[in-house]
């Protein structure tokens, strides 16, 4: 049989990754948004 505590301890873990994975994917979206209207601003201003 399962004990509930370890279980619960590695559904704890799992939610920890998946949920810094997610935040380090939403951070590196938005620095490649960020990085992209950096250098994109100027291209479209002197075209």
């Amino acid at each position: 049989m399962l004990d509930s505590r370890k279980v619960g301890r590695v559904h704890c873990l799992a939610i920890m990754i998946t949920s810094q994975k997610w935040h380090a994917c939403q951070s590196l979206v938005l620095h490649t948004e960020l990085i992209l209207k950096i250098f994109c601003f100027p291209v479209i201003i002197m075209a």
